[in-house]
């Protein structure tokens, strides 16, 4: 079981993790536009060595999207006993559709898609799904 402090420290981090998830979904252009450049260069590169042409920027962009809600679903799991794992998973796939839904109706220079959505809870499904994992191996886990 985490002590109070740990607890507490879990849930500040996790906050200020909900708002960098906010501030990046609503910037007002792709946050990752000053690396185009860079990012095509990489592809051409890797594609001329051999990795196939499936490794691309959509690729490598639904990825980042599954890697940044992992530890969004398990601070969120961190906080609640192992009967209620599913509160994280519901709440992080309701921020991500919050956030999709607010680049569709504000933010014009942004896309917004389904297919985020869905790597955004995949993401939170593995973070919960860690956590769950680590609490099973832990001798306090059992009893949360």
């Amino acid at each position: 079981m985490l002590s109070g402090r740990t607890r507490r420290l879990l849930a500040l981090v996790g906050v200020a993790y909900v708002a960098a998830c906010l501030v990046i979904g609503f910037w007002p252009s792709r946050v990752d536009a000053p690396i185009d450049g860079s990012l095509g260069r990489v592809l051409a590169y890797l594609h001329s060595t051999g990795i196939p042409d499936v490794v691309d920027y959509r690729l490598i962009e639904r990825g980042a999207n599954v890697l940044l809600f992992v530890p969004l679903g398990a601070l969120a799991a961190a906080q609640l006993s192992r009967r209620h794992w599913w509160i994280a998973l519901v709440a992080g796939i309701a921020l991500s559709g919050f956030i999709e839904l607010g680049q569709a109706l504000l933010l014009p220079g942004r896309h917004a898609s389904w297919s985020d959505t869905l790597a955004n809870s995949v993401g939170v499904a593995i973070g919960v799904g860690i956590m769950m994992l680590l609490r099973r191996r832990t001798r306090g886990g059992a009893s949360r």
